[in-house]
């Protein structure tokens, strides 16, 4: 094998195993950051276990019950439609949805749930889109 074709070898070797440890070590930082998992990844609403659940927020038809919540960062709530009524659980302002838009739900029929992760801390105002009289005030800390 001539000199430049083991020099060549050498140089791709090199790269290929420093981006290794370079992959690696930026797959470790975002662990570390992320508390061990991607900050997207959750489990399917069916994977998560009832004690999961730091709260749950009913919509009876006439409002939420309980309207005001606290719960811990990093936490699972459980937003339920028990009225007849369609609900569309959003975060405030009204028709901005903007505050915490973790919380913005599509629509939920009569007797559906939805469990919602929570990652950023703060007060969060919340409103039934199609009736935003109704609403209530999440506190995550």
């Amino acid at each position: 094998m001539s000199g430049t074709i083991k020099i060549t070898l050498a140089v791709i070797a090199a790269l290929l195993v420093f981006g290794g440890i370079a992959i690696v070590g930026l797959t470790s930082q975002q662990n570390a950051t992320n508390g061990g998992s991607s900050a997207n990844a959750h489990p399917d609403q069916n994977a998560i276990k009832e004690n999961d659940v730091a709260a749950t927020i009913t919509y009876t038809g006439k409002g939420f019950e309980p309207n005001n919540s606290t719960i811990g960062v990093n936490s699972y709530i459980r937003v339920r439609n028990r009225s007849v009524r369609l609900l569309k659980f959003m975060s405030d302002p009204y028709n901005q949805n903007s505050d915490e838009p973790e919380l913005n739900q599509s629509e939920l029929k009569p007797g559906d749930s939805v469990k919602i992760y929570v990652s950023q801390k703060g007060t969060w105002g919340y409103h039934n889109a199609l009736d935003p009289s109704e609403t209530g005030q999440l506190i995550v800390r």
